[in-house]
């Protein structure tokens, strides 16, 4: 399956020996052939052949005109067991039937053809146009490649032609009649990645920064601060009055001061009640020393007043 705005690119050799280049684009005149298959065994030369699966498409109002795609796994043609590639374009062209776009034509027909690259040098779609077998093959942007590049002094012979791809979508080796999830291709993957890649890194600095002024902001709060906005936070272990001084140290203080206070106090009235003990004694021993003569006093007294004496 494939789908697309496909243009081919053909020159061709003109009665005076010149050429001319000419755009075909496959419309929906062109339609899939019988020659198409799932499962052929390609020649492309000496004796070699590819597994291959191929789609030809034929221009149904001017028969002689086909465009064939090869598609292979094989390695021999850079394909693996999991990656598809198509490895080969080929046209034939029938100027005969389209005299308006290709007059004065040295020959009324022409098979654009180029062997296979076996080697390690890219070539056309060879190594441009792949994907995994889990996937379809898409291209958005244009992309031009030859389908034949003859050296100069084979150009005559060998008219050079190209095949442009744009929107371009393509399915090999898959069973299933809708396309698989595409897989974009190597010229459209920076342009279609590169937005959010650099967006994402972009909300992810910010995060960090965010994060990091934060920690910074948390370090520089004293923790009464901390305690306030979070009880249950790393400090939940300390607890703080409404004026931020720690609690368990007041507790700590008060109680120390309480104690201190009441040891003196203590102390104090033990010191007063003993003074007041001495002070007593003091005076119980002065109403000792006294009470002899306060007797004598008294009995001299009170003899006196017993008898009376009138004079």
């Amino acid at each position: 399956m494939l789908k697309g705005d496909i243009t081919l690119n053909l020159t061709y050799n003109v009665n005076d020996g010149t050429q001319r280049s000419v755009s075909i684009p496959l419309d929906s005149t062109f339609h899939p052939s019988n020659e198409s298959s799932c499962h052929v065994n390609v020649s492309i030369g000496n004796q070699l052949y590819i597994p291959s699966q191929i789609l030809q498409l034929e221009k149904n109002d001017s028969h002689g005109w086909y465009v064939t795609f090869y598609f292979s796994t094989d390695k021999s043609v850079h394909g693996s067991d999991t990656e598809f590639v198509m490895y080969w374009v080929t046209i034939m062209a029938d100027y005969g039937t389209m005299p308006k776009k290709f007059p004065n034509a040295s020959s009324p027909q022409q098979n654009y053809s180029q062997p296979v690259n076996m080697g390690g040098d890219k070539f056309g779609v060879q190594d441009s146009v792949y994907a995994d077998t889990k996937y379809s093959y898409f291209c958005p942007s244009s992309q031009q490649y030859h389908v034949v590049d003859s050296p100069t002094e084979e150009k005559k012979s060998n008219p050079d032609a190209k095949i442009t791809f744009k929107n371009f979508q393509v399915q090999a080796y898959a069973n299933s009649a809708t396309f698989l999830p595409k897989e974009i291709c190597p010229e459209d993957e920076v342009a279609s990645d590169e937005v959010p890649v650099i967006v994402g890194g972009c909300l992810a600095g910010l995060v960090l920064i965010t994060l990091v002024v934060y920690l910074i902001y948390r370090c520089r709060l004293p923790p009464s601060v901390l305690y306030l906005t979070n009880p249950n936070s790393h400090f939940e272990d300390l607890a703080f009055d409404n004026k931020g001084h720690h609690i368990d140290e007041e507790e700590d203080e008060h109680s120390h001061e309480h104690g201190h206070s009441h040891e003196h106090g203590h102390s104090h009235n033990h010191g007063h009640h003993v003074h007041y003990n001495n002070q007593s004694t003091h005076k119980v021993d002065h109403l000792a020393e006294i009470t002899p003569e306060h007797q004598h006093y008294s009995q001299s007294e009170s003899s006196r007043y017993s008898n009376p004496s009138y004079e």
